[in-house]
């Protein structure tokens, strides 16, 4: 995760950056900041690199999903990642949202969202 801000503003990652982090720490995926909105991209033509939708409450997340699926027709996997500030939000919550979502949603861990991405994304395996 990487929280790249400067005066409370997101700031993209740069091409020197992101490729000093996929050299130093090669990572299965990154996601870069938290913000109002999500979409997941191939980061140098090798990794997927995902925006974190943050969301502060169940209906917020429930809001957020729904908001960033609106345009979705499902003939293509659609990646969400959404954040969950832990101050406001327990896993019981997480769970909750979780078990709101209908059948075209899968929730997954980190590593099998990185994985399935790769895959999507045509990028080579980890």
């Amino acid at each position: 995760m990487i929280l790249n801000r400067k005066s409370g503003s997101d700031v993209p990652l740069t091409g020197a950056k992101a490729r000093q982090y996929l050299h130093d720490v090669r990572p299965l995926g990154l996601l870069e900041e938290w913000t109002t909105r999500t979409g997941t991209s191939a980061l140098e033509g090798s990794v997927p690199l995902s925006v974190s939708y943050l969301t502060d409450s169940v209906a917020d997340a429930r809001d957020a999903i729904a908001k960033a699926s609106a345009d979705w027709d499902g003939t293509k996997p659609l990646f969400l990642s959404i954040g969950t500030l832990a101050w406001n939000l327990t896993p019981s919550d997480v769970v909750t949202i979780a078990r709101s979502l209908d059948s075209r949603y899968q929730v997954v861990r980190g590593d099998q969202y990185f994985r399935l991405a790769r895959k999507a994304l045509h990028l080579p395996p980890a």
